[in-house]
């Protein structure tokens, strides 16, 4: 039987085979999944705000768009994975409380894609804006 972790706002969890990383309610966060198809290992993070942390000490560094992307790229360089190999999917952003004047969930978007793209990895699927709540699992499975 597999282990769910849930992975909770400005958190990251790594999952190998026996692992389900799951990440529900996300509204106007985005939440990164990234998958390795060699090694079948991946990981997610549940990121809340655009850009990076300015926070010194560096508690919740992953809340943050670039700090988050950033740890998920150095975790899979870290384990010698390929980049061809690392299958990256995006979802949230979405303006749940329908605010005319929102402009959070966009420039959380846009930040998201660009620190995906710095960090050279290539969104394979994403779901992202409108209004409703998304619910996200990554099964690493063989």
């Amino acid at each position: 039987m597999k282990e769910t972790i849930y992975v909770n706002t400005g958190a990251i969890a790594y999952g190998g085979e026996n692992i389900i990383l799951n990440s529900g309610a996300i509204g106007s966060c985005i939440v990164v999944t990234v998958f390795d198809q060699e090694n079948h290992n991946g990981a997610m993070a549940h990121i809340m705000l655009p850009g990076k942390s300015q926070e010194k000490p560096y508690n919740s560094l992953n809340k943050y768009a670039s700090d988050a992307i950033k740890t998920l790229h150095n975790h899979f360089v870290g384990k010698s994975s390929k980049f061809e190999n690392l299958v990256c999917c995006m979802v949230g952003g979405a303006n749940v409380l329908c605010k005319k004047d929102d402009i959070l969930c966009d420039r959380i978007i846009k930040s998201v894609i660009e620190e995906i793209s710095i960090n050279n990895f290539i969104i394979s699927a994403k779901s992202v804006g409108g209004k409703l709540r998304r619910s996200m699992q990554l099964n690493s499975y063989n």
